[in-house]
């Protein structure tokens, strides 16, 4: 499924709610568009955050199961682990009206503590996820984005997608889970992703 704008800012809502506070301990890359952070230390103890941007069906939900990792990480998941790893998540949030996740880190270096964030466009079309610093100047992201709107390349600073004319059909939240409640939808949207993952492990964060 894709996700509304309504459906990710209650899904931000749900993760900042879990994950503030929590320290991020390991990132992998199961799949080229698969991004996966856990954590240890927020409201829900240890989480596993799935970031997936596939186009076509982007998506962003804490799950259960423990994907296979290739033997060797990519550059741009090396780079993330430079960046976030111990890093404190200090805040989740959407962009008001359309599909962006800004999840922001606080990492300790030696010059002091350093602001980074995560910048995840779950835009059914062209999904992309952004590493950028403090001052929004972009790290890395898993591609670039070229058009007549943005030129987002490394070095470029960010900027959020123009506002389109395009208004989303008011619909019940999650209408495609019926009866879902806040402990269910995470089970339910991982459960979607589940044929396109091999699974090496169901044990939470074993």
């Amino acid at each position: 499924m894709s996700l509304s704008s309504e459906e990710l800012a209650h899904i931000c809502l749900l993760l900042n709610q879990q994950m503030s506070g929590g320290a991020v301990q390991k990132i992998h890359q199961p799949q080229e568009s698969v991004f996966v952070l856990e954590s240890y230390g927020g409201h829900c103890g240890r989480a596993r955050l799935h970031i997936d941007v596939s186009p076509g069906s982007p998506l962003i939900y804490l799950a259960k199961k423990k994907l296979k990792n290739p033997d060797s990480p990519t550059s741009l998941c090396s780079l993330m682990r430079t960046h976030l790893s111990n890093a404190r998540i200090r805040g989740i949030e959407a962009l008001r009206g359309d599909r962006v996740c800004f999840i922001r880190f606080e990492k300790m270096t030696a010059q002091g503590p350093r602001e980074r964030r995560l910048i995840i466009e779950l835009l059914p079309g062209y999904p992309v996820l952004f590493l950028t610093d403090e001052k929004g100047v972009i790290l890395a992201a898993t591609q670039s984005v070229h058009n007549q709107h943005r030129d987002l390349s490394r070095g470029a600073l960010y900027v959020a997608p123009p506002r389109s004319d395009y208004k989303e059909k008011n619909h019940e939240l999650f209408a495609a889970y019926p009866g879902w409640t806040d402990e269910s939808i995470f089970a339910s949207l991982e459960e979607e992703a589940a044929p396109k993952r091999e699974v090496i492990d169901t044990a939470f964060l074993a």
